[in-house]
């Protein structure tokens, strides 16, 4: 199998369970600073997308790091994270894919005209 050159396929024992794991990391984008971050964020530019207007409220979301740990979170001003296990910090990108649905489930939000 070839796997994209952003992944790495780690093949770990556990002794303890006497299993097997296997997993792939997202080597991610990398930038010096937030400037330089926003400057190659996804934009999803000419695809459908939305844009998080960042306001400072709560939010709640499953982080998934490239060191492999990964954990939940609640908090508030969440735009920027670091990583509790390899201090890694990241930019919250406030872009978000559209994925269009053929079939319409039964609760949505409409969007309206200002």
């Amino acid at each position: 199998m070839k796997l994209n050159e952003n992944y790495k396929n780690l093949d770990l024992y556990d002794d303890d369970r006497k299993v097997w794991k296997c997993r792939k990391l997202y080597a991610g984008k990398k930038a010096k600073n937030i400037k330089e971050a926003r400057k190659i964020q996804e934009t999803y530019k000419n695809k459908p997308h939305a844009w998080t207007q960042w306001k400072g409220t709560n939010i709640c979301m499953d982080v998934h790091c490239k060191c492999g740990y990964h954990s939940h979170l609640d908090a508030s001003f969440a735009y920027h994270i670091k990583c509790h296990k390899c201090g890694t910090v990241y930019l919250c990108n406030g872009h978000i894919e559209l994925i269009e649905l053929e079939e319409e489930p039964e609760d949505f939000v409409c969007i309206t005209e200002d």
